[in-house]
């Protein structure tokens, strides 16, 4: 179990269960990385854990080499998105920009690091819980309005399945 930047100083601990004690990580940060101002969502594939901020911006961690590298830049600029894995491939969707809800749902290939659009959800949703199951993935809450201007929660459970 790993905490990212919990205090001012912007450090990663990982619990060590053995010891029943959590140990701060000596980082090597890439020479184009420093620590993010929030993370907002995060997801494991492998050995890598993706951690994500507000624009899109994210950081992938390495656990086994204790590596931080900025992940490419990807083709949104959303906050307050849901993230899922599923099969390797990461997805990003139901986020809010300046200019209102952005419904494409984006896919990161892990395997080549590439970004595309995966596809559309058909309401106008952000700030949802995104969740894995089977091959589906699940919006669950969020606002049907811009976050960055007004939230009016909503309580429903919006479903796409990924064809990719």
């Amino acid at each position: 179990m790993y905490a990212f930047y919990g205090d001012k100083n912007k450090t990663i601990e990982k619990y060590d269960d053995s010891k029943k004690q959590w140990e701060v990580l000596s980082i090597h940060y890439a020479a184009d990385t420093k620590p993010l101002g929030e993370i907002r969502n995060s997801v494991v594939v492998d050995k890598n854990i993706y951690l994500f901020s507000d624009g899109g911006i994210f950081q992938i961690y390495n656990t086994q080499t204790n590596t931080m590298i900025s992940g490419i830049k990807p083709p949104f600029q959303c906050s307050y998105f849901g993230v899922a894995m599923y099969n390797r491939k990461i997805y990003v969707g139901a986020g809010s920009t300046n200019d209102g809800i952005d419904n494409n749902v984006y896919l990161l290939t892990t395997n080549d690091n590439q970004w595309k659009v995966a596809g559309k959800i058909s309401v106008n949703l952000c700030g949802s819980g995104l969740v894995n199951y089977g091959n589906m993935l699940f919006f669950l809450g969020g606002s049907q309005t811009n976050i960055l201007q007004e939230n009016q929660p909503m309580g429903s459970i919006f479903i796409y399945r990924p064809l990719h």
